[in-house]
């Protein structure tokens, strides 16, 4: 009987000590937390950074490529890799005579008058 009520009252002992500084328990388990996870976070962190600068790198690589070809008349320089396609008459006319439409033309095409 006196075991029971010693584990009793060393329960009760414990709740009321989490009661009265639950907020220094709640901050200590809170640095342990960050404590051990903040080198993965950072090296998270780190990996992010590098791969942004590397993308950025490469944007401005390909701006200085182009920049250059610009100043050397190329128009590779001014559409960069994609360039636009160049639509003729005569593919504006195929692709109407495929779609079974007479005297189409691609404004009409897309819905407007």
């Amino acid at each position: 009987m006196t075991r029971i009520f010693c584990q009793l009252l060393g329960v009760l002992f414990v709740v009321g000590f989490m009661l009265k500084y639950w907020l220094a328990i709640a901050l200590v388990v809170a640095v342990v937390v960050v404590v051990r996870r903040a080198p993965g976070w950072w090296a998270a962190h780190e990996a992010a950074v590098a791969a942004e600068e590397a993308r950025l790198a490469g944007i401005a690589a390909r701006a200085d490529q182009q920049h250059n070809l610009v100043l050397q008349g190329d128009d590779r320089g001014v559409y960069g890799q994609y360039p636009p396609k160049e639509w003729t008459w005569a593919e504006d006319a195929l692709t109407a005579m495929r779609e079974g439409v007479r005297g189409a033309t691609l404004s009409a095409r897309k819905g407007t008058p």
